[in-house]
């Protein structure tokens, strides 16, 4: 383990997995879109410099056709635990649990470091966090066409004086817009906190707190502003499919059409996600509930 993820792990009084988040596009080259802060303690390569080059060149060579078949072209799946082996700044091998969100032909990943299970000694615990993704292969899988859109947070910050609105939106997928009426470019740079309705602020700030300290998954139903300048402006309903760390969130946003269209709307097939993932997904054990 590296002096400065020592270093990190003793500022945020937490283990590991150290985690970052990382963006690229499903296009054949892959493009780096955004890379968190983190991954200069995860891979000692600082975000700007990996922006824009290719994906798969971090991936290591027994790794990167396993990953561009999974993670390189469009998918159904909108949330799917996965892994591979990354190469470091030194070309060390560094194995990675990814949480994988896919949204509008873009791959939204948070990246959890274990180093340790790439010595002989983490060989067996190497095998048996494989045969777990395995299992838990897809969390979510769409049915249909049903509208969602990505929004990436920077660092968790406490909600205090000197950030009285929490962390900020530094990634929006273009298809937002036709969730809450805001243009993705105009979401960016906001403090979430600011985009969520007045009686659900409390509640989404839980919310962040919970994702910044779990490993997994974690699901909530919020109210989001809305932008359109109709009369009867009220909030959306949201069902919100996340993960992250201290180093940042994603949040994968879908409509609650159940609660907010009306009679006649089509919702043939509509499943929520509450439906089918776990409102508690430490203790559920990442059962069969899950899956789709």
């Amino acid at each position: 383990m590296s002096a400065e993820t020592q270093n990190h792990q003793q500022q945020t009084g937490q283990a590991l997995p150290l985690a970052y988040i990382a963006v690229h596009d499903k296009t054949p080259s892959m493009r780096v879109l955004y890379a968190s802060s983190n991954i200069r303690l995860a891979l000692q390569f600082e975000p700007d410099e990996v922006l824009g080059l290719p994906a798969f060149s971090f991936i290591t060579n027994q790794k990167v056709g396993e990953y561009k078949q999974k993670f390189g072209q469009p998918s159904d799946e909108s949330v799917v635990i996965s892994n591979t082996m990354v190469y470091d700044r030194n070309r060390s091998p560094v194995y990675l649990r990814i949480i994988h969100f896919n949204c509008d032909d873009i791959a939204f990943n948070v990246a959890m470091c274990y180093p340790e299970i790439n010595d002989q000694v983490g060989e067996m615990r190497r095998q048996a966090f494989e045969e777990q993704c395995r299992q838990q292969s897809t969390v979510y899988r769409s049915r249909g066409r049903f509208l969602q859109a990505c929004l990436v947070l920077e660092r968790q910050r406490a909600v205090d004086d000197v950030a009285p609105w929490g962390p900020r939106v530094v990634f929006a997928s273009r298809s937002f817009e036709a969730i809450v009426n805001l243009d993705a470019s105009d979401v960016q740079g906001l403090s979430f906190l600011a985009l969520v309705a007045a009686e659900d602020t409390v509640k989404a700030a839980r919310f962040l707190e919970r994702v910044a300290g779990s490993q997994t998954v974690v699901v909530e139903k919020l109210l989001l502003v809305n932008g359109g300048q109709a009369d009867n402006n009220r909030p959306v309903c949201v069902e919100v499919v996340a993960a992250g760390s201290d180093d940042g969130a994603i949040l994968l946003c879908r409509p609650d059409r159940m609660r907010g269209l009306g009679q006649n709307d089509d919702d043939s097939g509509y499943t929520s996600l509450e439906d089918i993932i776990s409102s508690d997904p430490e203790t559920s054990g990442l059962s069969d509930a899950w899956r789709f």
